[in-house]
């Protein structure tokens, strides 16, 4: 399970139940469904913890995220 793999002790991050991993093995940020998919579970009110190798390549996904502040 990912609780082996994952410390929320040490991420700062508290379990409950709107919280989603999203691995994006792409990371694409101008075409495919990872924005929209993101967008969607955010509108919900869900905690999104984006699973990315693309690095800094992915400007609208980060500002999305709030990881450009």
């Amino acid at each position: 399970s990912a609780y082996q793999y994952i410390s929320f002790d040490q991420s700062g991050i508290q379990m409950k139940e709107k919280v989603v991993a999203f691995y994006d093995e792409f990371g694409l940020d101008n075409r495919g469904l990872a924005l929209i998919y993101l967008e969607a579970l955010l509108s919900k009110g869900y905690h999104v913890v984006y699973i990315t190798r693309a690095g800094k390549k992915i400007p609208r996904i980060e500002k999305l995220l709030g990881g450009d502040r």
